[in-house]
Order: structure tokens, then sequence, then C-alpha cells
């Protein structure tokens, strides 16, 4: 249920940046067709839901929630209180733990399997759409993930700052990047499709 909640609080962030992702996909290709790349339909298509999909992450993470009310309105919450975590799955361990004493498995899919999720699609879209190896993903969602948990502890209240989420992004993103590797090894010809084509004249 709670992960249900996640996605239906993220729908209205994310419906209200497809015009904006849409126009930005449509000049930057004007801009690219201009240098003599092309970016075909299937990578465009890529591109803007992994951007709808990161507008919903960043809005159960780092944009202060907003709420759907009985009338169908929307209100934005108001949360308080911080709590951080800098011990190595500390929060891993509890949540385990609860798994196994009182078979509570609400929490365990949430902030481990849940944040997995999140940022499988980041560690296959990356390599997907452009030229990046396993280092360099790895480094771009290591940046991500403490900047998020950075921004959570400065600008958000009611968050959360865990060290364990960040090792889960990055547990998450490798997944993706594995499933990436899978693939191109078995599609190698259906995957270039994703990639920019470079026109020579």
């Amino acid at each position: 249920m709670r992960i249900l909640n996640y996605i239906v609080n993220a729908v209205p962030y994310m419906a209200l940046s497809l015009p904006i992702v849409l126009v930005w996909r449509i000049l930057r290709n004007r801009h690219l067709k201009r240098q003599g790349i092309i970016s075909s339909l299937p990578r465009e298509t890529v591109l803007v839901i992994f951007a709808l999909f990161y507008v919903g992450v960043a809005s159960q993470t780092l944009i202060p929630k907003l709420e759907m009310n009985m009338d169908g309105s929307f209100i934005i919450m108001q949360q308080y209180g911080r709590s951080i975590n800098i011990i190595p799955f500390h929060q891993v361990s509890i949540l385990i733990e609860e798994v196994l004493q009182n078979q509570n498995y609400s929490y365990f899919l949430v902030n481990i399997l849940g944040n997995i999720c999140f940022f499988m699609p980041l560690g296959f879209s990356l390599p997907l759409l452009w030229r990046c190896t396993r280092k360099r993903m790895l480094l771009i969602v290591l940046t991500s993930a403490v900047s998020i948990e950075l921004l959570q502890l400065i600008v958000m209240t009611g968050r959360a700052t865990d060290i364990d989420d960040i090792i889960i992004y990055m547990a998450g993103a490798y997944i993706g990047y594995s499933l990436y590797s899978l693939f191109n090894r078995l599609f190698p010809t259906y995957l270039v499709k994703f990639k920019v084509i470079r026109q020579h004249y």
C-alpha cells in the first residue's frame, strides 16, 4: 500500500513535468540536427520516460509532499523533524530484524527493494543512451545519491538522511548496469537504435 501511495503522489509531478520535458526534447533535437546528429524515436521515448521517472523519484525524496484530498484537489504537506544515520547497514539490519521477528515486510519492501528499483533504471539507462562505462556510471550514481541525502538534510524536513540509502542506491544502479550488459551481449544490434547517429555529409 505504501508503494502505491508513493506512485500516486508522484503522478501529479510527472504530469506537470511532461510538457516541459517534451519542449526540452524538441528544442534539443533541433539543436542536434543542426550539428548532424540524429536521436531516434526509441531513444527519445526512453529519454522522456527516464526524465519523468526521476521527476517522480525527486518528488518523493526532495520536493515537498503533494497529497491528494478526497475532493481531488492537492495540498503541500508540511513535515517536521530530521533523522540521520551514518553507520553502514544499521537501518538495513533493523529492517531485516523486523521481517524475521514480526513478519513486517512493509518497510523492507519500501526502503530496500523500493530504493533498489528507483536506481536500477539509472544504471540501465546511462549506458543505453550514452557512452558510459561501469566506473563512470557508479561515479554519477554516487554523486547523485550523496546529493539527494545532503539535500534531504539541508533543505527538507521530515526526511531521513541515511548512508544505507546511498549503499542501496548504488546496489540498484549496479544491478541495472549488469542487466544492460546482459542485454547488450544478447541483443547488441537492437540496442544500437538507442544511441545517437552522426550523419556524415
